[in-house]
């Protein structure tokens, strides 16, 4: 019964800190290619939106009375204005909390560029028109091109990161 005791040793599970838990080192540039078809695949969502919000409006009777939609479009517009200052100029904190790893930073930066989209989704659907729509779908796009990720990004993440 020899062979039956090599194959269970070559079927076990290493325990912890054996060889096979240690991470494999990324190669140099790997870290930079995950983020770019990350912010590729990202910059889908907005038009996705529309593609959604085209449908919908199609297939569904629009309501007889469409609300007043202009306190709330301010106040998204005003929130969005300022998810936009936050993701330009506060990169530190967000860094922070993406544990200086490059593809969290982008992954949490382009989660809250995303919302301005989601904003003028949710306008569309309750009732407001394309122009409001596509403002804040094209805003969106604009704030995800912003944002993209960079190699300047990956040096100042790796800084910060020997900083703390």
């Amino acid at each position: 019964m020899r062979g039956a005791g090599a194959l269970e040793r070559a079927l076990r599970v290493p325990s912890v800190g054996g060889p096979m838990t240690e991470p494999a080192r990324p190669r140099p540039g790997q870290a930079q290619m995950v983020t770019r078809v990350l912010w590729m695949t990202g910059m889908l969502s907005p038009v996705l939106f529309v593609l959604v919000g085209w449908l919908v409006r199609r297939t569904l009777a629009r309501a007889a009375a469409t609300p007043s939609l202009g306190l709330l479009t301010g106040v998204l517009a005003a929130l969005a204005g300022g998810v936009s200052i936050v993701l330009v100029l506060v990169k530190r904190p967000l860094a922070r909390w993406a544990r200086h790893d490059p593809a969290r930073f982008f992954v949490l930066r382009y989660a809250i560029a995303e919302t301005v989209a989601v904003y003028g989704f949710l306008l569309f659907m309750l009732g407001a028109g394309w122009r409001i729509f596509l403002a804040f779908t094209v805003w969106a796009l604009s704030l995800m091109a912003l944002i993209r990720p960079t190699e300047d990004d990956d040096a100042q993440l790796a800084e910060w990161k020997r900083e703390r």
